[in-house]
Formats: structure tokens, C-alpha cells, sequence
């Protein structure tokens, strides 16, 4: 039977106090705020309504719960019970919460509570010494179409000013009663409007006292005035406007026309697959254990550019330690104003073509100066054709931006020994061959390899993509923050510093931030409860029926966290939890199309070709059963049955049939079918040896099922006896064998 509901009976209202679990982010909300130095005295203007320490906490929980409108804040500030404990149940209305987000008071607290927040982090170990930088894409407040690209601008300006000064020729040439200077320009249009005007005006008084005269040459010439005077204000109305346009785009290459300050950049989440460009900005954050510790948004849609501006910006207590980023950060400025300004601490920044420079490919290009021979001591460079370059002269160039990049020229010498002409020191046209050097660059290069290939150093660089990358998934997947609400950079800028803080609280409350960032251990034990609260809003939706499903998932999930965690910890003592694995378990298949380019002059697969797939197939199975590196040891027992022709279809099938202590025996057989006809074919079997490298792993027990598998698991210790004793004939082949080359004798 049902209790008794009724809204309208009578009932005695008491007050319960309230306050959410010790763990919530409304805790790290409510300290750090009341951690700010904030002067609220009355100076000038509106007072306020509601105190801005309310409002901000207020902000910071609704963006922590990805609430983003102000009118879903006021709603969230009436009906969320943590909201009202945070605020007291203060309820401002949106109007209210609008013109704070985007205020300036919300700027200076959200300065003084980044600085704030690091202060403790530092103070309680959880970030070290290192920075973090990297940089996402957010998309703007305004219309995907409004876009105003400068090379447009430009070439606009230019035909307006062709239009203008073919105008201004025309004009000199009909009304002759207007002195115009010869050197009159196009910039000075407003002077031949007003004097256009005069002009207009001396007609009308004399068209009044000439009205019986017909035709009358005044009224000519006042209908030729007044084309030549709206011609002239539409192209100085086009001037204002582009001159408007190159005043608001300034270095940039476009904007739009909804925000003036958002640029036009390729997006990742690209939904068109067209590479269409939004307006948008590039937000750089610098981090450390997946706490943003400064922002900055950017109009370059690439990071080169705008390291510089973010380091400058950033304030002094950010920078404590190495400067570590993505490739697409390094480059000569950038370097140079590291060392320059933070010359004290390194920077883990590869160049673009570090991994490239690593490859045999590039090391064996003879047109890469960084193959050749060079002399130090007397400056010369010697290519793979014996040429001889040497210094010339000092040179330099200006990049687009402006940075001046300075160049040592060396020079081919054209003439050998002998004082023959040297054909390979000449270009295709006759020229002199030349190499530009940048003593600068290469000692900049030179530095990175260095620091990166030390072991120290490189353990730093390789936290980069946990560190940083998570901050952007978190605030993008999690809070779902993928655009702006408001626009003007001042504005999105004080909104993306909300966003940032309030993923830093929500960090806070997650129980993997209390923890020293190099402490593995702790991580993953601290996974079990995490689990609980990706899951507890999908149970708790109806609690009277979930609550024992929930209890029942929840112990489940805690063995099975333990177990994996107690299973990693003998896995790195080099013992293993007893266990069985089927032959099942270890199933690889792959499936492979026979092409033209497969066959052989017998118009049937190569043999090599299909030991390469057996090998690689197999390798799969011995890796999922000994869950360790293998390599193979042999292959044994290869027997071809039928031929694989042009479009045949191979079903490659591997799986462990049995072990020893280090090896183990991978089954394989080849399934052929004629796609025309959909016949199937045994085309081959083999049987394959693998190693385990580590020596420390103990193998687990294996066990097999259907008919197929135990034949070939019972027989599996008579093919290990012969195996044995072919090992021993081999060495005895293999002593007996000579070591010297045939074209010695």
C-alpha cells in the first residue's frame, strides 16, 4: 500500500542542515575562493547585489557540473541543494550572473586564485618543478560564415584604389571649373566630396537664375557634379571600410565578423571531412600533474607562434623547472627566447624533423649536409663526391615575422687539383653550388639531442602526453566545453579561466589528485574508486531497484581491481598468479587477399610471402600467452599443400599447443578459399618455436578443449624429443662448417 501524498496538506517547515561529503569539489571551491586577497570596498557605480565571493563560487560549481547558460545557472542555483549550501541560497538571477562572468572584478579574482591554487599544490607535493605546454582549439561565438579574410581585404583595397584614382582622372577632365592638385590621392577623398558639394551648390543657384534657358549647360554640368559625387562617396566608403578591416585584422590572416577577435582555423572535430575552416581560438595551458596552472588564448592557429607570447604573459612562479612541449613548438625564436630569458632551466622541446633525422633513410641521403664530412678546424664541409665547400661570407634573412636568421654561405670549389672544371660542384644551370649554414640553429639542435637522450630528462619529456593532453579531454569530453558563449577576447578570456578552474576543482575532488605526481603505485590503486563514480549516476537513476545491482557491481569490480593490481605486482617480481589459459585464449587469425603483386612466375604466392603472415600471426598467439616479449626461435615442419593463386582468400589461424619453462610451440594452418566458387582448402601448416626474452616470467598452464587441440597438445612432447635431437645434429653441422670467404681461395 501506498503512503499517504498530499501536496497541499498543512505541514510544519524545519530547518535541516545540510552539507555535502567531505571529498565534493564545493569544499576545494569554497577554501580557495575564501583564499583570495580580494578588496571588495565600494569605490564608484552599481554596488552590488550579491557579494562576488557568492557568485563566483556559485559560477565555479555550475561549470564544474558542465553548466555553461546563465539561465540554466539561476535554475542551478535554485533546485541543487549543494548550490544552495555554497552560496547560502542566494538565488541571483541570470541577468546578474551574465554581467559577472564577463566583469573585470571575475578577472582580478580569477589572477589572484590561479596564483592562489599553485601555491598550494606546491605546498602539499602535488606538482613538481616541470611546466607542461600545449595547446587546443576552442570554438568561437560567432557564425561559421561571417569570415573576413585579409588577402581579400588587400586585394579589394587595391581595386578600389584603381577605381578612385581613375575616378579622380575622370573628374579632372569633365569639370574644369575645380582646381584639383596634381599629386591629390586617394586618401584625400573627403577633399573632393566637400569641394564636389560647393560645386553642386554654385550650380543649383545658378540653374535658378537661368530657368528659361533650355538646354541649359548648368543643369549638364550639375547632373555630371552629382554622378561624380556619389561615385566618389561610395569609393571613400569602401576605403573607410577596408581601412577598418586591415585596422581589426591587424597581423592576423582573417576574423569574423560576429567576433571581430576569433580567427579563422581548421578544426580537429571535423564533421564534413572538408577541412573547413571555424572561427575560433587557440587556448595554451601550462600544467603539471593534470592541473592547469596558466592560460592564454591565442589567434595563431598553429603552436609556433605562440610560445612567446605565452611565456611573456605568464606569471613569474610558473616557470620553476624545464619547459616541456610537442615538436610543434620548436623552432629558432622560441629557443633563443628561452635561453634568453630562462636560461637557467631546460627546455625539452623537439624540432619538427628530430624523429625524421633518427631514420636510415635521412641518414643516408647524401644531400643532407648533416652526412657530410666537415673539418672544424679550417671550416669546410667535403660532400659524398668528394666536394669541397668552402666558407664564403656572412649572410642573413628576415622570416616573414620579421626575425632575422644569420647564415654562414659556403661555397663549392670549382676546380679540382689539377685545375679541371669539377662537374659535380655545379647546378643544373652552371652555377656554383652553395649551402646555407645556421651556426645558431645547429647549436640549438645539438642542445635538444642532448637533453633528450639524457635518461633523466627523457622521463620528463615522456610524462608530456599525460600530463597536458588529459586537461584538454577532460574539459572537452567531461565538462563538454567546446565553444564559447560570450565573444571579444576579454570576455572568452575570463570565461576560459572559469572553465579551467573549475576542471582544476573537480581534479581536486577526484581522489587520483591526492597523490605525488610521480607516485605510480598510488595511481592505480586509486583506480578501484574511480570506478564508483563513473558508474553511480547510471545506478542511482532509480535507487529503490539499483541499489543491490549497484552493491553487487561494485564488490565485483573491487576483486577484480585487486586482482589485476595483485596480478601487476608479481608480474614486475617475476612471478606470475597461478593460472590456466586455453588453447582458445590464444587464437590469432588474420586474413590476407592474394594480388598480382603476390605471385610468382608460376603464377602462385611466393613462399617467403606467406612466412612472413605465418610469422606474424604467430608471434601474436605466444604474446597473449606469455603476456612478455618473444622472438622466434625456429620453424619447423613446413608443409605446403596446395598452391594460393590470383584472388584467393588466405585465413591465417595460430595458437599455443604447448611450453616449457621459456619456450613455447605455436600451431598454424593456412585456410585457402576460391572466391569465385566459395570452395575451401587446407594450403599449409607449420609449427613454430618462440622465446620468451624476460627470464623472470613463469609460464602459465595451458589447456586444451575441442578434438583438434588436444591431438596436437598430446603429441606435443614427441615433437619437442625430435626438435631436440635435430638441434643436436645442426650443431654438429654447424662446427663442421668454414668460416672463410669463397673468393679467398
Amino acid at each position: 500500500m501506498h503512503s499517504n501524498y498530499n501536496i497541499n496538506q498543512l505541514s510544519l517547515n524545519m530547518a535541516t542542515f545540510y552539507e555535502p561529503e567531505k571529498n565534493h569539489q564545493a569544499h576545494y571551491i569554497h577554501h580557495l575562493v575564501e583564499s583570495i586577497d580580494f578588496d571588495d570596498s565600494y569605490t564608484f557605480g552599481r554596488p552590488f547585489e550579491y557579494e562576488p565571493r557568492v557568485l563566483l563560487k556559485l559560477v565555479l560549481l555550475a561549470y564544474s557540473y558542465g553548466i555553461f547558460s546563465c539561465r540554466k545557472i539561476e535554475r542551478f542555483a535554485r533546485e541543487n541543494v549543494v548550490a544552495m549550501w555554497l552560496t547560502q541560497e542566494a538565488q541571483p538571477t541570470y541577468r546578474t550572473i551574465a554581467r559577472f562572468v564577463v566583469s573585470d572584478t571575475i578577472e582580478m579574482m580569477l589572477k589572484s586564485s590561479f596564483s592562489e591554487f599553485r601555491e598550494y599544490l606546491r605546498k602539499n607535493g602535488l606538482i613538481d618543478e616541470a611546466v607542461f605546454i600545449d595547446g587546443t582549439k576552442i570554438l568561437a561565438n560567432a557564425n561559421k560564415y561571417s569570415f573576413v579574410w585579409k588577402k581579400n581585404t588587400i586585394r579589394y583595397d587595391d581595386l578600389n584604389r584603381q577605381k578612385a584614382k581613375k575616378l579622380l582622372k575622370e573628374i579632372k577632365e569633365s569639370i574644369v571649373n575645380i582646381d584639383f592638385a596634381d599629386d591629390l590621392t586617394v586618401d584625400q577623398l573627403d577633399e573632393i566630396c566637400a569641394r564636389l558639394e560647393q560645386r553642386i551648390e554654385y550650380l543649383n543657384e545658378k540653374v535658378e537664375e537661368t530657368k528659361k534657358i533650355s538646354p541649359n549647360p548648368a543643369k549638364q554640368e550639375r547632373r555630371t557634379a552629382k554622378k561624380y559625387l556619389k561615385q566618389t562617396r561610395e569609393r571613400k566608403q569602401k576605403n573607410s571600410k577596408y581601412a577598418e578591416q586591415f585596422a581589426i585584422v591587424g597581423e592576423r590572416n582573417s576574423y569574423s565578423k560576429t567576433d571581430n577577435d576569433a580567427t579563422f582555423m581548421r578544426m580537429k572535430e571535423d564533421p564534413m571531412k572538408n577541412g573547413q575552416t571555424k572561427p575560433g581560438y587557440n587556448l595554451q595551458v601550462a600544467a603539471n600533474n593534470q592541473f592547469a596552472l596558466d592560460y592564454t588564448l591565442a589567434p595563431n592557429p598553429t603552436d609556433m607562434r605562440t610560445l612567446i607570447p605565452f611565456l611573456e604573459k605568464m606569471d613569474a612562479d610558473v616557470i620553476q623547472g624545464p619547459i616541456v612541449a610537442d615538436a610543434g613548438y620548436g623552432s629558432e625564436p622560441n629557443y633563443e627566447f628561452i635561453e634568453d630569458k630562462f636560461g637557467v632551466f631546460d627546455y625539452l622541446i623537439p624540432y619538427n624533423t628530430m624523429l625524421k633525422e633518427e631514420t636510415k633513410r635521412w641518414r643516408s641521403d647524401e644531400r643532407k649536409v648533416m652526412n657530410w664530412h666537415y673539418n672544424a678546424e679550417d671550416d669546410y664541409y667535403i660532400d659524398p663526391k668528394n666536394v669541397r665547400f668552402n666558407f664564403k661570407r656572412y649572410a642573413y634573412r628576415h622570416d616573414t615575422y620579421g626575425y632575422k636568421r644569420n647564415f654562414k654561405v659556403y661555397e663549392a670549389e670549382k676546380f679540382d687539383e689539377d685545375r679541371k672544371e669539377n662537374p659535380n660542384a655545379l647546378t643544373k644551370k652552371g652555377n656554383v653550388r652553395k649551402i646555407y649554414i645556421n651556426p645558431q640553429w645547429e647549436y640549438f639542435k645539438g642542445k635538444v639531442k642532448t637533453n633528450l637522450s639524457n635518461t633523466e630528462k627523457n622521463k620528463i619529456y615522456r610524462r608530456r602526453k599525460y600530463e597536458i593532453e588529459p586537461i584538454f579531454g577532460n574539459l572537452k569530453a567531461y565538462l563538454g566545453f567546446t565553444r564559447f558563449t560570450v565573444r571579444s577576447k576579454k570576455k572568452v578570456n575570463r570565461q576560459m579561466g572559469i572553465a579551467l578552474m573549475a576542471l582544476n576543482m573537480w581534479k581536486m575532488s577526484t581522489s587520483s589528485s591526492k597523490i605525488s605526481p610521480n607516485n605510480k603505485n598510488k595511481k592505480k590503486t586509486i583506480r578501484i574508486f574511480q570506478n564508483f563514480q563513473k558508474i553511480r549516476m547510471v545506478f542511482f537513476k532509480d535507487r529503490d531497484l539499483c541499489h543491490s545491482l549497484f552493491a553487487i557491481y561494485c564488490h565485483t569490480l573491487i576483486a577484480l581491481d585487486i586482482k589485476h593490481l595483485c596480478y601487476n605486482k608479481a608480474k614486475k617480481e617475476g612471478v606470475y598468479m597461478s593460472e590456466t589459459i586455453s588453447c582458445r585464449q590464444t587464437l590469432a587469425v588474420t586474413s590476407h587477399r592474394v594480388l598480382a603483386s603476390d605471385l610468382n612466375e608460376h603464377e602462385t604466392v611466393y613462399g617467403g610471402a606467406l612466412l612472413a603472415l605465418l610469422d606474424g600471426t604467430a608471434s601474436i598467439s605466444a604474446s597473449r600467452f606469455a603476456r612478455s616479449q618473444c622472438v622466434t626461435a625456429a620453424l619447423d615442419q613446413v608443409n605446403f599443400i596446395e598452391p594460393f593463386v590470383l584472388n584467393d582468400s588466405l585465413c591465417i589461424e595460430s595458437y599455443v599447443t604447448g611450453h616449457g619453462k621459456r619456450s613455447l610451440e605455436v600451431f598454424v594452418k593456412v585456410i585457402g578459399e576460391h572466391l569465385d566458387t566459395s570452395e575451401r582448402f587446407l594450403g599449409m601448416t607449420a609449427f613454430l618455436t618462440f622465446v620468451v626474452l624476460d627470464k623472470k616470467v613463469t609460464l602459465p598452464e595451458l589447456s586444451a578443449e575441442t578434438p583438434e587441440e588436444k591431438s596436437l597438445c598430446a603429441d606435443f612432447q614427441k615433437r619437442k624429443a625430435y626438435r631436440r635431437q635435430k638441434i643436436a645434429e645442426q650443431k654438429k653441422l654447424q662446427a663442421s662448417l668454414s668460416l672463410d670467404f669463397p673468393w679467398y681461395s
